[in-house]
């Protein structure tokens, strides 16, 4: 239930993002919804894998990559989604998925509570 919750409250932050990044764009509510479930999907499954063969990097850059890694997982959910357009190549991505993972760790503190 904690999931499905979480999955609904950071759609709506990402609706609440549009408004405010000028290159995050939302269609509709569902696609937003659709996008934060495949992003969810993604960082369970293809995430590990892409940590596991970037070690060396993640390693002499201190773990800095893994915020690269994560604007990829976004890149790849927005590519297979058609609900929400985010502009700005990598780094918005990487900026969508700082905010989007600031907002889960919050998120989680407050509903395992």
């Amino acid at each position: 239930m904690n999931f499905i919750l979480r999955i609904v409250l950071l759609a709506a932050l990402l609706m609440l993002l549009a408004y405010a990044l000028p290159f995050v764009h939302v269609h509709t509510f569902k696609g937003t919804l659709l996008f934060v479930l495949i992003l969810s999907l993604l960082n369970m499954t293809l995430k590990p894998l892409l940590v596991l063969l970037t070690i060396p990097i993640t390693i002499i850059t201190l773990g800095l990559f893994l915020i690269i890694i994560n604007g990829i997982m976004v890149l790849i959910a927005d590519h297979f989604i058609r609900g929400i357009d985010i502009g700005a190549g990598l780094l918005g991505a990487m900026a969508i998925s700082i905010i989007l993972s600031f907002a889960n760790g919050i998120l989680s503190k407050a509903l395992d509570k």
